[in-house]
Protein backbone atom coordinates (compact mmCIF):
# COMPACT_ATOMS: atom_id res chain seq x y z
CA UNK A 1 0.00 0.00 0.00
CA UNK A 2 1.23 3.41 -0.52
CA UNK A 3 1.03 6.34 1.41
CA UNK A 4 1.16 10.59 0.34
CA UNK A 5 3.63 12.11 2.88
CA UNK A 6 2.73 15.08 1.26
CA UNK A 7 5.79 15.99 0.08
CA UNK A 8 5.87 17.60 -3.00
CA UNK A 9 9.19 18.95 -4.97
CA UNK A 10 10.19 20.04 -8.36
CA UNK A 11 12.52 18.27 -11.00
CA UNK A 12 15.12 20.47 -11.79
CA UNK A 13 16.57 20.82 -15.12
CA UNK A 14 18.67 18.19 -15.08
CA UNK A 15 15.84 16.35 -13.60
CA UNK A 16 16.82 15.42 -10.14
CA UNK A 17 14.89 15.81 -6.91
CA UNK A 18 15.53 16.82 -3.48
CA UNK A 19 14.49 14.35 -1.23
CA UNK A 20 13.97 16.37 1.90
CA UNK A 21 16.81 15.26 4.97
CA UNK A 22 13.53 14.88 7.03
CA UNK A 23 12.27 11.94 4.82
CA UNK A 24 16.49 10.69 4.52
CA UNK A 25 16.52 10.55 8.21
CA UNK A 26 13.32 8.53 8.83
CA UNK A 27 14.08 6.03 6.34
CA UNK A 28 17.62 5.65 6.99
CA UNK A 29 18.66 6.61 3.67
CA UNK A 30 22.21 7.91 3.41
CA UNK A 31 23.93 9.65 0.40
CA UNK A 32 25.25 7.44 -2.14
CA UNK A 33 22.35 4.75 -1.09
CA UNK A 34 20.57 2.98 -4.30
CA UNK A 35 16.78 4.04 -4.85
CA UNK A 36 14.26 1.68 -6.64
CA UNK A 37 11.63 3.86 -8.22
CA UNK A 38 8.38 2.45 -8.52
CA UNK A 39 5.61 4.79 -10.47
CA UNK A 40 1.49 4.07 -10.53
CA UNK A 41 0.93 3.26 -13.92
CA UNK A 42 -2.63 4.26 -14.25
CA UNK A 43 -1.57 7.54 -13.15
CA UNK A 44 1.59 7.89 -15.43
CA UNK A 45 -0.30 5.55 -18.27
CA UNK A 46 3.45 3.93 -18.74
CA UNK A 47 2.46 0.81 -20.55
CA UNK A 48 2.18 0.54 -24.24
CA UNK A 49 -0.33 1.90 -26.31
CA UNK A 50 -1.96 -1.01 -27.33
CA UNK A 51 -0.64 -4.00 -24.74
CA UNK A 52 -0.41 -1.30 -21.47
CA UNK A 53 2.38 -3.27 -20.57
CA UNK A 54 5.43 -3.03 -23.19
CA UNK A 55 9.00 -2.76 -22.58
CA UNK A 56 11.21 -0.66 -24.65
CA UNK A 57 8.71 1.76 -24.76
CA UNK A 58 9.83 4.94 -27.62
CA UNK A 59 7.33 8.23 -27.52
CA UNK A 60 5.63 9.09 -30.97
CA UNK A 61 4.03 11.92 -30.90
CA UNK A 62 3.42 11.76 -27.52
CA UNK A 63 2.30 8.14 -27.03
CA UNK A 64 4.19 5.40 -25.90
CA UNK A 65 4.70 2.52 -28.34
CA UNK A 66 6.88 -0.92 -27.59
CA UNK A 67 7.58 -3.71 -30.60
CA UNK A 68 4.35 -5.43 -29.84
CA UNK A 69 2.03 -2.62 -30.00
CA UNK A 70 4.02 -1.36 -33.31
CA UNK A 71 3.96 -4.95 -34.24
CA UNK A 72 -0.34 -4.90 -33.60
CA UNK A 73 -1.06 -1.85 -35.18
CA UNK A 74 0.77 -2.63 -38.33
CA UNK A 75 -1.19 -5.98 -38.64
CA UNK A 76 -4.57 -4.26 -37.90
CA UNK A 77 -3.86 -1.12 -40.51
CA UNK A 78 -2.68 -4.10 -43.40
CA UNK A 79 -5.98 -5.82 -42.50
CA UNK A 80 -8.48 -2.93 -43.29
Amino acid sequence: MLKSTGITREVDSLGRVVLPAELRFLMGIDNRDPLEIFVDVEKYNLGGLVCGIGEGLKNINGKYVCQTCLKEIKEQVSLE
